[in-house]
């Protein structure tokens, strides 16, 4: 069995895998106790440590992005990025590069976590750049900072009209956030016409009740709330596949 860790910003959670078939998802409440046939491995932000829930199992070492001779790699994926990525992004890139059939598309890929990515991912070119925003609840947060402004919950703007110019405090907070993203997404999909649009992470549910009223962006959505699980997954057979590949012993 292989089990895949995303220790982020949000709640810690973990997912179980045996042949390709998802067996489990929980929270990371606590120790997970791995077999010595359980290979383990881990996406995470900071510097967390990661061993602290973990007893037991094999672990596979994350790989680094490599700078080649006019090219950088995550495992065979381009990497079209002047500095590092946060592991997050390189997981959810990887699961739509490696399902590639060979024919040439493109996603965008939008993580709605404590910040917000939207990252645009060819299977051809690989990881070709992104953006990252405040997320949902980090960015209407801050209008708490201000007098008598109300603090607002994402699951809250379902009903809300983007063409409308707002009338009330609650939709012209909403509104600042989502009219933007509504309008850089109209752009890039302009642009790049991506052949899709990946909906992922804690907040993609809420955020997918407003995206999906705009023509333009409806119908090339489609939600993967655990697409970093699955791009874990995907390095982790990529990785176990090559003839030395990176583990360690869990102790």
């Amino acid at each position: 069995m292989i089990t895949t860790l995303d220790i982020g910003n949000g709640h810690p959670n973990y997912c179980v895998f045996q042949n390709q078939q998802l067996l489990k998802k929980e929270l990371l409440v606590a120790p997970i106790n791995l077999t010595s046939d359980d290979v383990y491995i881990c996406s995470k932000v900071g510097n967390l440590d990661e061993t602290k829930f973990i007893l037991g199992g094999r672990k596979l070492q994350m790989p680094e992005v490599v700078s080649q001779t006019n090219t950088t790699q995550f495992l065979n994926m381009p990497v079209r990025y002047s500095e590092s990525l946060g592991q997050d992004r390189l997981c959810t890139a990887y699961c739509y590069y490696s399902q590639s059939s060979g024919a040439k598309q493109s996603s965008l890929i939008l993580d709605a976590g404590t910040f917000l990515t939207v990252d645009l991912v060819d299977t051809h070119l690989g990881f070709c750049g992104g953006y990252i925003l405040p997320g949902l609840k980090l960015y209407f947060n801050s209008y708490a900072r201000g007098d008598k402004l109300p603090v607002l919950n994402p699951s809250l703007m379902g009903q809300l009209d983007l063409e409308e110019i707002p009338h009330d405090t609650n939709t012209a907070i909403f509104t600042s956030y989502l009219f933007p993203l509504k309008t850089m997404l109209t752009s890039l999909i302009l642009k790049y016409q991506p052949n899709q649009i990946l909906l992922t992470g804690g907040d993609a549910a809420a955020l997918s009740k407003v995206l999906e009223k705009e023509n333009k962006i409806s119908n090339l959505i489609a939600m993967k709330p655990d697409l970093l699980h699955w791009g874990l997954l995907a390095i982790s057979e990529t990785i176990m596949s090559a003839k030395s590949p990176t583990i360690e012993v869990s102790l």
